[in-house]
């Protein structure tokens, strides 16, 4: 319901002419009762007269204001006067209405979207059209279902797991019986063994979709109904898509419950709690607050509930994050640390890079206790192979005494080719 302020403000919004009113200037309010009381034609004109505008900030603002509005109020004219623009017109109110576009209007954007080619809107790092759907699925996965399946024929199967992950996330089991049909009404051709001893795969991406597919079941599955589903996994631990699903299951479940977390990684057989264990490292370190289930300090200290190698691939990763967030902090931490797990610490702790070589070394310098900053500038040295030349050089320019300059360079391995950097052949 309309507040009194926005009602207020519908009546005191400009009259209605054949003039394109001020949008960039006028509230939403305003410029939606603009835009709901004019007719199709009228509001096909606005655009027209918009789109004639010199090109610059006012140009770009007024339709961005257009766009953004007219897709809360009529997601189809929407849809039919952007698909009428030039592709290279369409980027501008694509922007605007995947910005502000309700679940009532998800459909028109990602119709918008699908009028691109594929390359346009996707990389190996991001998906335009992913992330419209994923967050349409969120909001009414039946609606995204009906939409994928009219549009079979623009190459939409890729886009499947969206569906089944928030589909299964409400109806796990509808979820599964779609998932199904779709492997029966398309079977997966068989593979089989190519000359260089691996396997030659046909219809590549419809595979990878199927695989892709099975394991959001997993994931949906597990945010409807988390004891069922961790049972599920640790049923199905050598199922494929289970397998597939372990790369971020278990940090799905850490959002939710790091006790329920830990307890499945415990379930799991030994070779796959690494795997799992992993996906807490890689991609739930967020914030240096101590408070903060996500902060380096608290998902280390998770992590060391579990036997050194489940950890030990993956803890370097949360010290990295923690030592370019707050290394007084991790410093303090690891020289409390009993002995052994001090050390576990030291030789995971993040080596020297060839490109930060002397802000490495700085860092490490900081450190308090001497007996932790020795072991780290031994970590750094002995772990240099890629930075060899230059920290040698980091060493050298350093206040260290010049016997600790030459025992840690002692400890740099020789490179196994000598090679010559850009910068180092033109000094």
């Amino acid at each position: 319901m309309m507040s009194e302020a926005g009602a207020s403000a519908l009546d005191s919004a400009p009259p209605l002419t054949d003039e394109v009113p001020d949008l960039a200037g006028l509230s939403f309010v305003e410029t939606y009762r603009i835009l709901k009381s004019a007719s199709p034609d009228l509001v096909r004109s606005y655009c027209n007269k918009l789109e004639q505008l010199p090109l610059g900030p006012s140009r770009t603002a007024a339709l961005s204001a257009f766009f953004r509005t007219l897709i809360q109020v009529n997601p189809v004219l929407t849809k039919d006067i952007i698909l009428g623009l030039k592709k290279d017109d369409r980027w501008l109110p694509t922007s605007a209405i995947r910005e502000t576009a309700n679940p009532r209007g998800m459909e028109t954007v990602a119709e918008v979207m699908l009028s691109f080619d594929r390359i346009e809107i996707s990389s190996c790092s991001y998906d335009l059209l992913r992330d419209i759907l994923d967050e349409w699925g969120k909001n009414d996965p039946l609606a995204l279902k009906q939409f994928l399946e009219t549009h079979r024929d623009q190459d939409v199967e890729r886009y499947f797991d969206k569906l089944v992950v928030n589909w299964a996330a409400y109806d796990p089991e509808g979820a599964r019986e779609w998932m199904a049909k779709e492997i029966e009404r398309r079977p997966l051709l068989p593979t089989r063994p190519d000359e260089y001893g691996g396997e030659e795969i046909f219809d590549s991406e419809w595979r990878s979709a199927v695989e892709s597919m099975s394991s959001a079941w997993v994931q949906g599955f597990l945010a409807h109904d988390p004891d069922q589903a961790t049972q599920y996994v640790v049923e199905h631990a050598d199922n494929p898509a289970v397998k597939y699903a372990l790369n971020w299951l278990a940090g799905d479940l850490f959002l939710a419950s790091p006790d329920r977390a830990r307890d499945l990684i415990n379930r799991l057989p030994e070779e796959q709690q690494s795997k799992s264990l992993g996906s807490q490292a890689n991609g739930l370190v967020r914030s240096d607050d101590s408070d903060n289930a996500t902060s380096p300090r608290y998902v280390a200290e998770w992590m060391l509930n579990f036997p050194p190698e489940t950890y030990r691939e993956d803890i370097g990763w949360v010290l990295r994050v923690w030592e370019m967030s707050d290394p007084q902090e991790l410093f303090a931490w690891m020289a409390d640390l009993p002995a052994p797990t001090r050390d576990q610490m030291i030789n995971q702790f993040p080596g020297v890079s060839s490109e930060t070589t002397q802000e490495d070394f700085d860092t490490v310098m900081q450190v308090p206790d001497p007996a932790l900053r020795t072991q780290l500038l031994e970590r750094l040295a002995r772990d240099a192979t890629y930075a060899e030349r230059q920290l040698r050089r980091v060493l050298e320019k350093s206040t260290l005494p010049a016997e600790e300059k030459a025992r840690l360079a002692s400890l740099i391995p020789k490179p196994e080719f000598e090679t010559v950097s850009a910068d180092e052949d033109t000094e």
